[in-house]
């Protein structure tokens, strides 16, 4: 029984033994890991490129042309031809209206056609002889009057376009009793769009007609120019009036959207350039970064330029080729052996 024993507690122990050196093992693997094989490190070769100022604003997109049609008298909306997103064409009847006293174009043709005849009637007899020039002239304004007045009719019954464009909204229905003046259809024009911005005195300061601008819309980036800069700023906000404009043959920009513009104030061609997050500071605040070369780390003291809201210019501490660490370096230190996990 005590042979068993002690066969039993020699097992016991070389187990423990060897579990504690199998340990030793795995945690000496563990701590010199980075002496064997290098700090993991990604890198990314450092590349010239454009820098972009940019200055952003908000705005509301428009179509470069848009309106609404509004009514030139009061009446009842009789019929409305359009629907939102129908594409009309100029001079196209939109709606017409009704009128409880009858059709003002009935009475507008009928002295028209009235005018009209004394008018021709006098010319005859001016010709003869019969009538002065002065009785001529006369007739001839009374029929010019009665001439506009039965255009003026058939524009408060039928509401036409006043361009090409799309029906953005339809603001009345059939049957209501409208106001002269009141709007019943918005279209716009919206091949290009228009996005007028409010700019600070400081930003106004940096632009000037034809400059740059772009926006974000899905996953594409849409470009345009400033068309527009107001001569005087608003006597409340102290803002000028900055108009851009936009291609927007894809139809990509509808009336009514919301969108950030970058205005391009300023841009910097062929330089190096570096994210926000890569720059790190020392305890004096200096920028730096780490490269590496030959395997090993090397602290790289930076100089910076202007930024754009994201990247920095580095005037002075990277050149184009360099294999800059943009993973792993918040364990680095200068001359510390590396292993470059992706290229």
């Amino acid at each position: 029984m005590k042979r068993y024993l002690c066969v039993y507690m020699v097992i016991v122990l070389s187990m423990l033994g060897c579990s504690s050196q199998e340990g030793q093992e795995e945690f000496r693997s563990i701590q010199d890991i980075q002496d064997e094989q290098g700090i993991p490190v990604s890198v990314s070769e450092v590349e010239r490129t454009s820098l972009k100022q940019v200055e952003e604003i908000g705005g509301t997109v428009k179509g470069h042309r848009q309106t609404y049609i509004s009514t030139a008298a009061a009446g009842i909306v009789n019929r409305i031809s359009v629907s939102p997103g129908d594409y009309v064409q100029n001079g196209q009847v939109v709606a017409s209206m009704r009128f409880e006293q009858g059709s003002p174009i009935a009475v507008a043709q009928s002295a028209y056609d009235h005018a009209k005849r004394s008018y021709e009637r006098v010319q005859r007899l001016q010709k003869e002889g019969a009538a002065s020039s002065s009785e001529l002239e006369a007739v001839r304004a009374q029929y010019e009057n009665a001439k506009h007045s039965l255009g003026q009719a058939r524009v408060a019954q039928y509401l036409r376009a006043s361009f090409n464009g799309t029906v953005v909204d339809v603001l009345e229905k059939e049957g209501s009793k409208v106001d002269t003046r009141t709007p019943v259809v918005l279209m716009a024009d919206m091949s290009r769009a228009k996005i007028e911005l409010q700019a600070s005195e400081r930003t106004y300061e940096r632009l000037q007609k034809g400059q740059r601008a772009f926006l974000f819309h899905g996953e594409d980036t849409l470009w345009g120019e400033v068309t527009d800069l107001s001569l005087s700023a608003h006597p409340l906000t102290h803002n000028f009036t900055v108009t851009t404009h936009f291609d927007n043959e894809e139809d990509n920009l509808r009336s009514g959207m919301y969108k950030q513009v970058r205005l391009v104030v300023h841009q910097k061609d062929d330089v190096i350039t570096m994210p926000f997050d890569l720059i790190q500071y020392d305890l004096m605040g200096n920028p730096y970064a780490y490269v590496i070369e030959n395997g090993r780390a090397k602290k790289r003291d930076l100089t910076l330029g202007v930024s754009d809201g994201m990247y920095y210019e580095v005037v002075s501490g990277l050149s184009e080729g360099d294999q800059l660490v943009v993973a792993g370096n918040s364990r680095l230190f200068s001359d510390a052996a590396v292993n470059v996990v992706n290229q």
